[in-house]
């Protein structure tokens, strides 16, 4: 029968900010002193099922995951801007399988992120009146797959494959020119499609062991707009 796992943890995070900012010589009155307080409390949940059977091991999760707020400062209005948490809600289906000397595991996943912390322009025409809300939303999906092929004299070699898919759901910033340009549908800037990975590890002695490793990134965009591909 499946094995059930739950867990929930609640957290009270409380941070206290205080700097003094040289913001934007050009304007008049915009150095000086910021400071203030923020409390924030969060409640995450997790539960999943595990099943095994026959040296496999199944699995299915959800979690609840978030990033704690903090503050950033509008250079132009000489304003601090506290923002929030922000959130995921995690999906996961995973298969492990072991041998005596194979090690398989293999996962696919769906996050979806809410209350996104993106730096926002607020103005069309000044370039230092900007912060970051929680103003955005997104996903990203996937599947990720490891062999592991334990050696008789304790070396082993790892082979590893990972895909994902990442996408703005809800994004929009303003232009220099005055329009709110939309970036819904968008990737993640540095966010490689395809990784791949492997590694041979060594057993020298008991105490020294060495390791080489290589390791691939696909193409991905470097920047919001996602026109040039790095």
């Amino acid at each position: 029968f499946p094995v059930t796992i739950s867990g929930l943890r609640y957290e009270v995070v409380n941070y206290d900010f205080g700097t003094n900012v040289r913001t934007n010589p050009i304007v008049a009155g915009t150095n000086g002193n910021y400071d203030g307080n923020k409390q924030s409390q969060v409640i995450l949940p997790k539960i999943g099922w595990m099943y095994e059977n026959r040296g496999h091991t199944y699995g299915l999760t959800y979690s609840q995951g978030y990033r704690i707020g903090g503050v950033d400062i509008n250079r132009a209005k000489a304003i601090a801007v506290s923002y929030d948490p922000e959130k995921t809600n995690n999906y996961e289906l995973s298969w492990k399988w072991n041998l005596d000397n194979i090690r398989t595991q293999a996962n696919a996943f769906y996050t979806k992120w809410t209350d996104q912390q993106v730096e926002v322009r607020k103005s069309p025409t000044n370039f230092y009146d900007s912060q970051v809300e929680n103003a955005s939303s997104s996903e990203l999906y996937g599947a990720e797959l490891e062999t592991t092929y334990d050696f008789k004299n304790g070396d082993n070699i790892r082979l590893g494959l990972g895909y994902v898919e990442t996408h703005f759901l809800n994004f929009s910033n303003m232009q220099s020119g005055g329009s709110v340009k939309s970036y819904t549908g968008n990737q993640f800037p540095d966010a490689a499609p395809w990784t791949a990975q492997t590694s041979y590890h060594h057993l020298i002695t008991d105490s020294i062991s060495s390791n080489i490793t290589l390791r691939y990134l696909a193409e991905s965009f470097n920047n919001i707009d996602n026109g040039i591909l790095s």
